[in-house]
């Protein structure tokens, strides 16, 4: 298992996660600070991760409704039970896309 973090050039934003020895990626937060949100720097970075890991099953358990949408969007799905989990699984919405 790997931790990694991605940020984007100018470090408004960042994506962290862990990368498992089974082509499994696990998001593990992620952050745009306040003045920068709305101007598509989640969305850059989680495009960079999907292009880059390619192969792999990608899972995120989100803690908000809020960016549910774009991960929709993007083709991932809801999925009942958590692929790998930290924190409070039952507090979560679980999505997955097999990249």
């Amino acid at each position: 298992m790997k931790s990694e973090i991605l940020e984007d050039s100018e470090k408004r934003g960042s994506i962290r996660y862990k990368l498992y020895e089974d082509n499994v990626l696990v998001f593990m937060g992620s952050r745009v600070d306040a003045k920068y949100r709305g101007q598509g720097i989640f969305s850059e970075l989680l495009e960079q991760i999907l292009n880059k890991y390619k192969g792999y099953t990608i899972y995120v358990p989100l803690s908000t409704t809020t960016i549910l949408a774009l991960f929709l969007r993007l083709g991932f799905e809801v999925t009942e039970e958590p692929l790998r989990y930290w924190g409070k699984p039952e507090n979560c919405i679980n999505v997955i896309k097999y990249n």
